[in-house]
């Protein structure tokens, strides 16, 4: 069966007026921590272009040329700075390196970064922070969230989704700074990333979508993405809270990364585990105790109450003889040792599962017929016992049930309905899972077939983030 993702043009053509005729304006400088730390001592070497060295309250220094050193030694909360061996600054609470242009590029540890370089005592903690524009912090981003050399419209897609993550950080009550460099933020490289096999692609991709960004009720969204969704998204809800209405959808191209020849286990994956190994998890999650391990139960209810949207694992609790211990929606990689997605089952048909969308056309064989005829709302059908009797429709059950055919099993909805929730097995306990990350927002994965197949960048993000059924969230401008 062949799942078609059904864009409206209704809502293609309200997305395109909103980016034609946007006129919304928002920061464009972002601050992005590229080091915290207890260390006394940092060199940064400028190595292309003219900086000013300035005080805490902004007043001029020195100028540094190009292949000058600039050291920066913290004692007891105040910055000395030396420049090309030479004392220029003492007791300083901030060193700010300002660029005379955007072509001004200095070095630390070892990588370059464009824009200026802010350090801050924040008593014994240093913060080393590279302040510049959004779309050059991109240039350094976009190709390391997404893999270089991936279809252009995929790479348009998540320049697009990261301009509007990051711009969602900015001025969010930190003082310092606006977002870190590293994973749990977006993985930035500095300048040094544009230098890499395949950047002009990313570059290009960046340029292209320059200033789009995704909305949330006019401002920008913190636009979530991940690996792969293994078939189907997630509801924000259950996958950290909140109230920001994101609907989990299909994603039937994350199967894609089967066929590019990356690694099979993103898409598809199962692990073991012994039950010495889930009592010892379970003690380190919790700090305590819980004797001898009795057992784990799965729960998929979702924060409506019904079933998530994908069928993700929304509680996971470890029994033991002395207590148990539960953890909730994405907490629960953490419970099981940085599990790949909370899209897994005890039982191993999951990984035969078709996940499909609700608008599907399915054939059906009604009894005396001998062609099956095409039934596009199978929502509207009844469910009838063995004698007969009508039990219910199958959009009553919020459109969360499994069809099982002689090979294959095909969930509309959540995931199935039949899969065990509980072992009490005292020995090893298998998770067969789908997917790579936390679920919610875009599958970097399904962006990439998505646009293999002929999809735009447009199409994708209207896709992933609801924008052909919410009208709250939108494509702008700024």
């Amino acid at each position: 069966m062949t799942t078609t993702i059904k864009l409206s043009a209704s809502a293609l053509i309200v997305l395109l007026l909103v980016l034609l005729t946007a006129t919304q304006a928002w920061a464009q400088d972002i601050r992005v921590l590229l080091e915290s730390g207890s260390d006394k001592q940092y060199t940064v070497y400028i190595d292309s272009g003219d900086y000013e060295l300035r005080d805490d309250s902004g007043r001029y220094i020195a100028t540094i040329r190009q292949g000058v050193a600039v050291e920066i030694e913290n004692y007891r909360g105040g910055f000395f700075v030396y420049v090309g061996g030479k004392s220029v600054a003492d007791g300083q609470s901030e060193v700010y390196l300002a660029a005379a242009d955007d072509d001004c590029l200095f070095k630390y540890n070892n990588k370059l970064y464009r824009g200026c370089l802010r350090i801050v005592a924040n008593g014994s903690i240093s913060y080393i922070i590279n302040s510049l524009d959004v779309e050059y912090y991109l240039y350094g981003v976009v190709g390391r969230e997404i893999g270089y050399n991936r279809p252009l419209e995929a790479v348009k897609a998540q320049a697009v989704a990261s301009r509007s993550f990051a711009l969602a950080k900015i001025n969010q009550a930190n003082k310092y700074y606006d977002i870190g460099s590293g994973v749990l933020d977006q993985s930035y490289g500095g300048y040094s990333a544009e230098k890499e096999a395949a950047a002009g692609n990313t570059v290009s991709a960046v340029n292209s979508t320059a200033g789009e960004v995704v909305c949330y009720r006019g401002e920008p969204f913190e636009c979530y993405f991940h690996s792969n969704a293994g078939g189907h998204t997630e509801n924000l809800a259950n996958v950290w809270g909140g109230s920001i209405p994101l609907r989990g959808v299909p994603s039937p191209y994350d199967e894609y990364v089967e066929k590019s020849g990356y690694s099979n286990s993103i898409f598809r994956w199962q692990v073991s585990y012994s039950a010495a190994e889930l009592k010892d998890l379970a003690e380190r999650y919790s700090g305590r105790g819980i004797g001898e391990y009795r057992g784990i139960e799965l729960s998929t209810a979702g924060a409506d109450g019904k079933a998530s949207a994908s069928g993700r694992v929304t509680e996971v609790t470890i029994k033991g003889s002395n207590g148990q211990v539960s953890a909730k929606r994405d907490d629960i990689r953490s419970l099981l040792g940085n599990l790949k997605s909370t899209l897994f089952s005890l039982d191993a048909s999951l990984n035969a599962t078709d996940f499909v969308s609700s608008d599907t056309t399915f054939y059906v064989l009604d009894k005396g017929q001998t062609t099956p005829q095409p039934v596009s709302d199978i929502g509207s059908y009844y469910v009838q016992d063995g004698s007969g009797g009508v039990l219910n429709r199958l959009i009553d059950w919020g459109m969360n049930f499994t069809i099982k055919g002689a090979n294959r099993i095909v969930n509309v909805g959540s995931g199935s309905a039949t899969a065990p929730t509980s072992s009490a097995n005292m020995g090893s306990v298998t998770l067969y899972g789908k997917g790579y990350g936390h679920g919610a927002g875009m599958s970097q994965w399904g962006a990439i077939g998505m646009a293999a197949d002929g999809y735009r960048y447009d199409e994708i993000l209207s896709h992933y983030y609801n924008m052909e059924i919410n009208r709250d969230f939108s494509l702008e401008k700024y």
